[in-house]
């Protein structure tokens, strides 16, 4: 594992400084094209030679990316092996850590990337680094998986991916949840509306099966009463949502431009109403 993640990070450094070679050789080139001027065409003709041996660079980066890559595989599947050996509870342990290890390492490609370790970061730039990472990586995983990309793999250690792909589903939900509290902080109302709905689309879903027009002889699964419940809860949660939001719409709302010239014709700040009131009973 360590060895892989040495590779990757040098892979990542090396694909950056290529990305900053290549946008300074491209601005060379363009300034190249003035014919009056000497030194950029001497830059130009520098800057073409200099991307030839650019071009030459990225082609043996992707080399040593394909071999770093069938490498990792090997690498990989003695892992896989060496976890599936062990007993239940360290095999379940160990799958853990291995997926904790392919989050870490998606986390420091990001971060590396994005220049987040360097100087003073926000905390806003963080989470959504981390964010952004964690979503990428669990949508590429369920498309490797929805186009059937790793079947044959997952057929030779189905042991390990029983427990590998629930926590990678408890971390999309972990994800999911994330990206929830960020859309109700950009619009609670919005959240609120999305709240009902969902409730009573899946309220409708459950009850499907339930004939209301004889409920004596309808019965329901303990899952069904639970499910109504929980989604009763959270119907709850989204009118109380949607009366918030309306609330601080309300309360943001800018005054108009006729209230706000009245104010100023009679010298009274909007806020002073009442300091307003009290000097003049103690007059």
């Amino acid at each position: 594992m360590s060895s892989t993640v040495n590779v990757f990070k040098r892979l990542v450094v090396i694909a950056r400084v290529l990305a900053g070679l290549t946008f300074d050789d491209l601005s060379q080139l363009a300034a190249g094209f003035k014919k009056e001027n000497v030194v950029s065409r001497r830059g130009c003709r520098d800057g073409l030679v200099f991307l030839t041996l650019l071009f030459l660079l990225a082609i043996a980066l992707i080399l040593l990316l394909i071999i770093g890559l069938h490498y990792a595989n090997n690498l990989d599947e003695l892992t896989l092996a060496l976890i599936e050996r062990q007993k239940q509870p360290l095999f379940i342990i160990l799958t853990i850590v291995h997926g904790f290890g392919t989050i870490a390492l998606t986390l420091g490609a990001a971060y590396s990337a994005f220049g987040v370790f360097s100087g003073h970061t926000s905390g806003s730039k963080w989470l959504y680094t981390t964010l952004g990472a964690l979503a990428l990586q669990e949508c590429a995983l369920f498309v490797r998986l929805a186009m059937g990309l790793d079947r044959s793999r997952i057929s030779q250690h189905l042991k390990f991916y029983s427990v590998h792909l629930r926590f990678h589903f408890v971390v999309s939900l972990l994800v999911i949840g994330m990206l929830l509290y960020l859309f109700k902080k950009a619009s609670k109302l919005l959240y609120g509306f999305s709240e009902i709905v969902i409730a009573i689309a899946t309220q409708l879903a459950l009850i499907n099966g339930i004939n209301l027009t004889n409920l004596s002889e309808s019965t329901l699964s303990s899952t069904q009463i639970i499910g109504i419940g929980g989604l009763t809860y959270v119907l709850a949660r989204g009118v109380t949502n949607v009366v918030e939001g309306f609330s601080e719409l309300r309360r943001f709302r800018p005054v108009p431009t006729e209230t706000l010239a009245q104010i100023v014709e009679q010298g009274i700040e909007p806020h002073s109403s009442g300091s307003s009131s009290s000097t003049t009973d103690s007059v």
